[in-house]
């Protein structure tokens, strides 16, 4: 056993790629163990490590023929990776706000005054707005954690404006089996507040952040003008995510059929048009890396116009690794380029991978597009190239195989139709994304022909909806 672990670490030790790519592993599942050690005093986890640092740096071994380098580099390596395992364990327990710190949950269930600031994207619903509040202060004492909040319709609220208002917090609880309050608090979200009384608003330029959202509303604003509803907040749901203007029975037909995923800023969809894209545009005269480079293009225009928050970003990361895949044409290179994603988002913020479902299913959707895709499309002979279907069609399906645990894991069901509509749907997708962004192209030059290129997307739109709707009625 020892002799075999020898041989693997000396190929690990041998090979850069191996080596990078084991260091990210042991990183992103000390964030995975991190949990088992939230009772251990942190002094207490370095006293360990540094206990058994000598047992680690004289295992394994010297074997017969091994030169004293090459057994100082594999001992190296194993302290390296044993450190950047403590390490993730170790990022995991910061990330979560000590037992002796004020939070906000603190003042659950007592009706307090609140002062708090806009910190992301004002969500409109049918009944209000919803946003979520950082820089807490709860009877003039500052707070961690952040707040979110349902607010009426008026007073209208932005980014970076300062809110003063009553309310009584609550803290939030799982849904039907859904640990939504580990959802919440992977965003730093700790409590609840809905219809606040008394608030006061005090107005804010919000910087850069808030240009960039005003430049989304500009675009979606635009996007109502040239598509009639429901298509229209359909479009603005499957490009820049969200579904707070769907009719509520069309969000639960999306519910029913396993399909919510598609109204999300989500890294699943900018993946599979990016997938598709490339393989659509390398076969123009602009070839394969001037194609690449306005794929790179698109990503980057996309996050800005998306207003470029967490979930925006997060997605245009998991498609660049598309883009990167698709370039290198190297499968353990991207596998690297993947873990150094993973790595790195990990180390921003640690509870993603446990806590946050969007994560896991833009993470693992992507890594099965770039992995498997080119596999089953070669065993897809029966789904027509045209319009790139067959490559959307294999892609998808990927897709659906790797997700479907992590969905089963979160919500303990799956429908029994959500495999066959998403089959039917997610093909449609990049098409539709790239029909939308025509026509806003063209709509924003003249409103009246950007109406007419949109009857394309309006028409896929209307076949999407219509399988939703029939399979959610099922």
């Amino acid at each position: 056993m020892a002799l075999r672990l020898s041989t693997h670490v000396t190929q690990i030790v041998r090979s850069p790629s191996k080596s990078f790519a084991a260091a990210a592993i042991c990183f992103s599942f000390g964030i995975l163990v991190g949990p088992l050690f939230l009772g251990f005093d942190r002094v207490l986890l370095i006293s360990i490590f540094v206990a058994i640092f000598p047992i680690i740096v004289s295992f394994p071994s010297p074997s017969k023929g091994e030169g004293q380098g090459e057994v100082r580099g594999r001992r190296s390596v194993i302290a390296l990776f044993a450190a950047l395992l403590l390490l993730g364990i170790w990022r995991y327990g910061q990330a979560l706000v000590p037992s002796n710190v004020p939070t906000i949950a603190d003042a659950a269930e007592r009706s307090s005054r609140i002062v708090g600031t806009v910190s992301s994207e004002v969500v409109e619903t049918s009944t209000g707005q919803r946003v979520i509040l950082d820089g807490l202060s709860v009877a003039d004492d500052p707070v961690d954690g952040r707040l979110q909040v349902w607010l009426d319709a008026f007073p209208s609220v932005a980014y970076g404006d300062a809110l003063t208002f009553e309310c009584k917090p609550q803290v939030p609880t799982t849904i039907d089996g859904f640990a939504y309050d580990k959802y919440l608090r992977s965003q730093g979200v700790l409590a609840l507040c809905f219809r606040p009384q008394f608030v006061d608003v005090k107005p804010s330029d919000g910087g850069i952040v808030a240009s960039l959202l005003t430049v989304k509303r500009v675009v979606v604003d635009r996007l109502r003008m040239i598509v009639p509803e429901p298509h229209a907040s359909f479009l603005a749901g499957l490009i820049f995510g969200g579904s707070s203007t769907l009719s509520k029975e069309m969000k639960d037909d999306f519910s029913a059929t396993g399909t919510s995923h598609i109204l999300a800023a989500s890294g699943f969809n900018v993946s599979l048009f990016s997938m598709v894209f490339l393989g659509y545009i390398t076969h123009t005269v602009l070839g394969r890396r001037k194609g690449a480079y306005l794929t790179a293009a698109l990503l980057v225009a996309y996050v800005v116009v998306a207003g470029a928050s967490a979930a925006v970003v997060r997605a245009g990361i998991m498609g660049s690794l598309t883009l990167v895949g698709f370039l290198i044409l190297r499968k353990p290179s991207i596998v690297n380029v993947a873990l150094l994603a993973l790595a790195a988002m990990l180390m921003w913020n640690p509870l993603l991978l446990l806590d946050d479902v969007g994560f896991q299913l833009s993470f693992v959707a992507t890594a099965a597009m770039l992995g498997w895709a080119s596999k089953i499309e070669e065993r897809c002979k029966f789904v027509p190239e045209a319009f790139e279907l067959r490559r959307s069609f294999a892609a998808s399906l990927a897709a659906i195989v790797a997700t479907l645990p992590i969905i089963l894991w979160h919500f303990g069901t799956v429908s029994l139709t959500s495999p066959i509509v998403n089959l039917l749907v997610l093909p449609l997708v990049p098409m539709l994304m790239a029909m939308t962004g025509i026509a806003l192209a063209a709509g924003f030059v003249i409103p009246a022909v950007g109406t007419i290129v949109a009857v394309p997307a309006v028409a896929v739109s209307a076949v999407i909806l219509h399988v939703v709707s029939w399979f959610g009625t099922v």
